[in-house]
């Protein structure tokens, strides 16, 4: 298995030989939303390629959310709700805008290793502020300082990252950025050409950062203190830890 590695190629062909059993710290990725069978096949990759305490995080949007839950779970099992809220930069004419992205965190069966809330409802708050190359190029990418917060809470430094559907890069930039490995997989040659170039033009960090390194929530997940800027993350409703 080779690390630190975007493919060109449909990762539905290609996963299941190219990333080893029970090696992936955690799935990150956003398919086409309209397209369950993707979901479908990350349900079962996932039993595949997880660790036995491995997470996956899933963009999904709530027209298709009921064919998209119940082609996860199972063989998945829910874990809670992520958002993304971004407003007033969607339409010039409608400057109060606000729109929510949901994504999906679901774990193996049976996996209450740590101590994370049972619903865990997260809010990113703001605008797209990730690479200028991605924006430009892939108007579905997600921002990097959203990412640099979950990807850092749910995994540690030298742990493996797995993005079936890579886009422009962003998952893989911000593993390289927090010193985790990852393997990409991309079907489209121009946007795979722009996620290895963006790759290599993010710099090492020079301090590799853990969980709770950038967030803290006592005993459980890292997450921001709510008197930080709208910017950050903030838990959204009451947590009950088990």
């Amino acid at each position: 298995m080779q690390v630190d590695t975007i493919y060109t190629g449909n990762a539905m062909e290609m996963a299941h030989d190219l990333v080893d059993d029970a090696t992936v710290s955690l799935i990150f990725t956003d398919p086409v939303y309209d397209q369950i069978d993707q979901y479908e096949w990350l349900g079962h990759l996932s039993m595949q390629v997880l660790q036995p305490q491995g997470k996956m995080l899933v963009w999904w949007d709530e027209i298709n959310f009921d064919a998209i839950y119940r082609a996860m779970v199972p063989p998945l099992q829910f874990a809670g709700f992520m958002h993304w809220q971004r407003y007033g930069h969607m339409s010039p004419s409608r400057s109060g805008l606000t729109v929510i992205t949901p994504c999906l965190w679901l774990e193996l069966p049976g996996d209450r290793s740590r101590t994370y809330s049972r619903i865990a409802n997260w809010m990113g708050v703001g605008s797209n502020t990730g690479s200028r190359m991605a924006s430009a190029q892939f108007k579905w990418s997600k921002p990097e300082q959203l990412l640099r917060k979950w990807i850092g809470a749910f995994t540690q430094p030298g742990d493996l990252v797995l993005d079936p559907f890579t886009g422009t890069g962003t998952v893989p930039a911000v593993c390289k950025m927090l010193g985790r490995h990852y393997i990409g997989f991309e079907i489209d040659e121009e946007r795979a050409a722009i996620a290895r170039e963006r790759v290599a033009l993010t710099p090492v960090p020079l301090v590799v950062e853990g969980p709770g390194a950038q967030m803290e929530m006592p005993g459980v997940l890292a997450m921001a203190d709510e008197s930080e800027e709208e910017h950050d993350i903030h838990e959204c409703g009451n947590s009950q830890n088990k």
